[in-house]
């Protein structure tokens, strides 16, 4: 907890402006480029603006392989990148955007320089490596000069605060605040480092400074309070964190830090209500943090950090209902059934729970038990379509067919606009020869949903294999063909040619869907069906 404590002080000290946009750094011989690219690099530009990271970035990377000299586009791909938090590829665009500028013309190269080792210095600055960092801020100041932003100064003085040498991080700071009389980012950082220094009726004046110029900067207001609570002024430190909170409900620390407050002053009943505050904040962060990993389908860094939520609130549902889901993902069965009927204690009727474990038993071969969850869900959330497809494909994985019709049936009778249950209703009822019933059920499914290709391929392929109503079938696998030709589809296509004796339009399609897909047994059936004709 202390690890995390000191760490997360570290982030509020990043009050750091943006850097300038890629946008700013566009070489005046753009215009020398093709007409396409630049459209493409405007293109980049714009969804980077729009926050659309990965599309900007795939966009560069198209670029940089037709013109892998563009300094603008490796520009492009470090700032996306680094978007995308993979520091890595930042790095490496950056110092390859470096190397192609170093060959322009001094007039030319001076304007663009420092900008971009500034870039890559934040680059390695996220990505903790402080010596480069330290290095290319510095180059980047050197190469800028007088013109040098203020939050090169700032960002060198993060540098050293995080190396622990505070005395040089406020003189970086003061710089700063020389610069821009204005930035409360300096000033913040400056009140931090006072702090640590023990120096706090500076601190406190430097935040007051900073609140000045932003009654909204909650990390002036709270610093204000740790100044108060240090000089044992404990009714202001007590105000101060309670006006930090009201600014920002969702910080951690500062719930920390007024429970340390009460609990000195011997208040246990606002002691333990803060503390409970503090620690749902704290989980929700590192929930927030594994959500990062989880969107990115990496279970074991995203698992870490949920067990650091738990760890910190046992009781935070979002953190324990991932933890389970990320478990079962990793296939770590009993332990994401543990996490998953721990939620149930909390949560009885809980849709991801019941429906995942009906997965997670079945997987372990407790169908009875599986079946128990579904049905479950059904009776508690009857409008939750998939735990009725759910429940079907578990009964069809036993070979309980009947029982998959009335899974299905249960369904429809819930919502009978439900297209996608007539259409897996209608498949099983062909499989058990019921044919006259699936052809109904297709109907339907193409009657409620007459955009989606499935159905009317199911029923093509049901009257091209019973050799009635040719033309019909004709023009629905022709209409299915047209928005989705995959293999399947096109066999089923030259199996109505075939019934309608158009045997050379028949060949011709199957050769091409056998080319496609060589291994399925339904378009293997259909092309054997068809080589007898000839």
């Amino acid at each position: 907890m202390k690890m995390y404590l000191f760490s997360h002080l570290i982030c509020l000290l990043l009050l750091i402006p943006p850097l300038c946009s890629y946008a700013e750094l566009t070489p005046s011989d753009l215009s020398t480029y093709p007409e396409l690219v630049q459209d493409q690099i405007e293109n980049a530009q714009k969804l980077f603006q729009q926050e659309k990271w990965n599309e900007a970035l795939q966009i560069y990377q198209s670029v940089v392989k037709q013109y892998p000299e563009l300094p603008i586009a490796h520009i492009g791909i470090g700032d996306a990148s680094g978007k995308l938090r993979n520091y890595v590829d930042t790095i490496m665009a950056f110092l390859r955007a470096l190397e192609l500028i170093s060959h322009f013309p001094q007039t030319e190269r001076i304007l663009i320089e420092p900008t971009v080792q500034a870039k890559l210095a934040t680059a390695y600055h996220r990505n903790k490596q402080l010596d480069k960092a330290d290095e290319l801020f510095q180059k980047a100041v050197k190469g800028a000069g007088e013109m040098a932003p203020v939050n090169w100064y700032i960002a060198l003085g993060q540098i050293e605060t995080e190396r622990g040498n505070l005395e040089q991080a406020r003189r970086y700071y003061i710089v700063a605040v020389q610069l821009d009389s204005t930035s409360t980012a300096a000033y913040n950082n400056l009140g931090y480092v006072l702090l640590k220094l023990n120096r706090y009726d500076e601190a406190d004046a430097v935040f007051r400074e900073a609140y000045t110029l932003d009654q909204n900067l909650a990390s002036a207001i709270y610093g204000r309070g740790e100044a108060a609570r240090e000089r044992d002024m404990f009714e202001d430190a007590q105000q101060y964190y309670e006006m930090a909170i009201n600014i920002n409900p969702d910080e951690p620390l500062f719930y920390k830090s007024l429970a340390d407050l009460f609990d000195k002053l011997g208040e246990v009943k606002h002691v333990n209500t803060t503390r409970t505050r503090y620690k749902r904040t704290l989980a929700e962060v590192y929930w927030k943090q594994a959500r990062v990993y989880i969107e990115k389908q990496q279970g074991p860094p995203a698992i870490e950090l949920l067990k650091k939520a738990l760890e910190t609130d046992e009781t935070y549902m979002p953190a324990l209902k991932d933890y389970a889901f990320v478990q079962m993902q990793l296939n770590n069965l009993e332990s994401a059934k543990k996490s998953y009927e721990r939620v149930l204690i909390h949560e009885t009727n809980s849709r991801q729970a019941l429906f995942h474990l009906g997965m997670i038993e079945a997987k372990l071969g407790k169908h009875n038990t599986a079946e128990t969850h579904y049905l479950t869900l059904i009776q508690n959330h009857p409008d939750f379509m998939d735990s009725y497809s759910q429940l079907a494909n578990h009964r069809k994985s036993l070979g309980d067919f009947v029982g998959t019709i009335e899974a299905y049936t249960m369904g429809i009778r819930q919502q009978p606009t439900w297209a996608p249950g007539y259409f897996w209703r209608g498949q099983i009822q062909q499989q058990l020869g019921e044919s006259g019933k699936a052809e109904n059920d297709f109907r339907q499914a193409i009657k409620l949903a007459p955009d989606v290709s499935f159905p009317k391929h199911a029923l093509a392929s049901l009257l091209a294999e019973e050799n009635r109503l040719l033309q019909e079938a004709l023009v629905l696998a022709n209409d299915v063909v047209e928005t989705d030709s995959r293999p399947t589809h096109l066999a089923t296509l030259a199996h109505v040619y075939y019934r309608l004796n158009r045997f050379s339009d028949a060949r011709k399609v199957i050769t091409d869907a056998k080319s496609k897909d060589s291994n399925n047994a339904y378009i293997k059936k259909i092309y054997l069906e068809i080589l007898k004709s000839e």
